[in-house]
């Protein structure tokens, strides 16, 4: 079940799509570019780059250097419900 959006986090919204796609955008126009300057290695270069970034991101993520997602999407699971419990016997 979701929320409305407050209009505080509606522009936070709009803010972070717009530059998810500029950033997208950017990383289209800066692959055909070097793929027109060095043919299809270009493609590896730009696999390598995508590679080392998203390793990255889970490095810092890893170390909490990113702030995890909270809010209503958590996780539903109660504290009195484990694992143990659901075993039979």
């Amino acid at each position: 079940m979701s929320h409305p959006l407050t209009p505080a986090e509606a522009r936070s919204e709009a803010r972070t799509a717009t530059g998810l796609f500029v950033f997208a955008g950017l990383v289209v126009l800066i692959s055909v570019l070097a793929l027109a300057v060095w043919g299809l290695p270009a493609l590896t270069m730009v696999a390598l780059a995508a590679t080392l970034l998203v390793y990255l991101m889970l490095a810092a993520y890893a170390a909490g250097l990113l702030p995890a997602k909270t809010g209503p999407c958590r996780s539903t699971i109660s504290r009195s419900s484990s694992p143990a419990a659901a075993l039979p016997g």
